[in-house]
């Protein structure tokens, strides 16, 4: 074989972040059952569009209550990279289903 005909394969590697699209969608249908729910407070729902085509979205979300009970963090265990955090900033704001 020479160099031209020869190709190794780079490893598959994600792009923009997030879970693996396996692990999202085996999970999402029990997460949106339970997100919003009075009885699963450690989850939420973000209300969202898309920055390009203006769908809505609803997103399961984990969320940590704070003292104030006007606020909650919402963590980001995938990084700022993935699409609803995406959305939700492009678009200014979101809103949040919770209890």
């Amino acid at each position: 074989m020479n160099e031209t005909s020869h190709h190794s394969r780079a490893p598959e590697t994600r792009v923009g972040g997030g879970p693996p699209r396996r692990l999202v969608n085996a999970t999402a249908p029990i997460a949106r059952a339970l997100a919003g729910r009075r009885w699963v407070p450690l989850w939420a729902l973000v209300r969202h569009r898309g920055r390009r085509s203006g769908t809505a979205y609803e997103t399961p979300i984990a969320v940590v209550p704070t003292s104030d009970t006007s606020l909650v963090m919402i963590g980001l265990p995938w990084g700022a990279t993935t699409n609803w955090a995406r959305n939700v900033v492009a678009a200014g704001g979101a809103s949040l289903r919770w209890k």
